[in-house]
């Protein structure tokens, strides 16, 4: 569960990683053309979330909002810039990550609002895009905030934040979604 690397593997990780995932997504932006005249906002202003593509469409996931820490998750469509709210069924949460595979989106770490502004999460979410559910997973061994990630062949691998204690944190630790590890 979660594996421990060097922080020299996790950069050169983290590059061939964050290269693929351009070159894969850089398609798909390219023809993501707005209607005329149709603005792109989001129904609420946040900051501090994470947003991901799923088959052509963009979800935004919790964040911190003036009324705290989010729950919700908005879905762009960008054919059209139409934005809608799908679900309130996620933890509250700000600072985190998230990873999409499929109609799965995995949201990992960050700040949860309720449990007061420095609780980090350890929990692992994983909402379906078709059904709205929201389910929990296995958690994170190693709770933080403003962690970045990327999925390669079924695992996320979530790199760096930070924690309440040492500040920075310079471990990856892998989520295997197939086995919940």
């Amino acid at each position: 569960m979660f594996p421990h690397f060097s922080l020299r593997r996790i950069i050169k990780l983290h590059i061939l990683s964050v290269t693929c995932l351009l070159l894969a997504d850089w398609h798909c932006l390219l023809h993501a053309q707005p209607a005329p005249g149709v603005p792109w906002k989001l129904q609420t202003a946040r900051l501090g979330m994470p947003a991901v593509l799923v088959q052509n469409e963009i979800y935004v996931l919790g964040g911190a909002t003036s009324q705290g820490a989010s729950n919700t998750v908005e879905h762009i469509n960008i054919q059209t810039g139409e934005t809608h709210q799908v679900t309130t069924k996620l933890l509250h949460r700000m600072w985190h990550t998230a990873q999409a595979d499929g109609a799965y989106i995995y949201i990992m770490g960050g700040v949860k609002d309720a449990d007061g502004p420095n609780h980090l999460a350890r929990e692992v979410e994983r909402y379906d895009t078709r059904t709205g559910e929201v389910q929990l997973m296995a958690p994170m061994p190693t709770p933080r905030r403003l962690a970045t990630s990327v999925l390669v062949d079924g695992r996320i691998y979530v790199i760096g934040g930070s924690d309440q204690i040492n500040g920075r944190v310079n471990v990856m630790e892998i989520y295997d979604i197939n086995e919940d590890t």
